[in-house]
């Protein structure tokens, strides 16, 4: 596959460690863990001391415990893809705000100035929403949609997709809800002003103290 398809790993210092004498590389499928070691898919049971785990990580395990204003939960609305407004808010889930949200990842830079951004974006939100005296803001279906299909498209074409590999960068249907296909600056523009226009304001006289979450 394509360089770039995969994180990139900036070190060659481990090749030498797999040409010892005392070490094998195993291809194979884990499939069982016995109390000798471990079975592999070709039903070998290969004995150690010491068993590592190193299997990867959660993208976006904040949806877990999330639940929309219609009792649906994030990450059933996850499970196949992940998708955001600016990778910020989500439709349906109002006064809810995330940082590095879908679509934010990078390949080439640091998350901190996407971060950044993301926090100068809330603000003028919890601003607004303040100046409205309004108890919720929901980011409008059509407006997260529009922000998404744009990214989809650009990124369709992207070595990420196209360059032959599987990654953690990847949803099952082979598209990407993960990464932002464009620059740094691109994305600080695109969250440098907050748009009134692409959220429906709820206001409720008596609706109590609003509650804004920021995860």
């Amino acid at each position: 596959f394509k360089a770039g398809c995969k994180r990139l790993i900036v070190a060659d210092d481990y090749y030498p460690a797999l040409t010892q004498p005392n070490v094998t590389l195993e291809t194979e499928a884990i499939t069982e863990v016995v109390p000798e070691g471990v079975r592999t898919a070709d039903g070998r049971v290969h004995e150690l001391d010491t068993l590592i785990l190193g299997t990867g990580f959660q993208i976006l395990p904040v949806a877990d415990p999330l639940r929309g204003r219609d009792g649906e939960p994030l990450a059933q609305r996850w499970a196949q893809r992940r998708e955001a407004h600016l990778g910020t808010a989500v439709s349906g889930f109002p006064n809810y705000f995330m940082l590095a949200g879908p679509h934010t990842a990078t390949g080439h830079t640091s998350l901190l100035l996407y971060l950044e951004a993301h926090i100068e974006y809330v603000l003028q939100a919890l601003e607004h929403k303040d100046r409205a005296g309004a108890s919720a803001l929901d980011v409008r279906p059509e407006a997260q949609a529009r922000f998404v299909a744009g990214v989809r498209e650009r990124l369709a074409s992207t070595v990420w997709t196209v360059g032959g590999c599987r990654s953690w960068y990847l949803d099952p249907d082979g598209s990407s809800s993960v990464l932002w296909p464009g620059t740094t600056w691109e994305f600080q523009r695109a969250t440098a002003v907050f748009d009134p226009g692409d959220y429906e304001v709820t206001v409720e006289a008596d609706a109590g103290e609003p509650v804004a979450a920021v995860a």
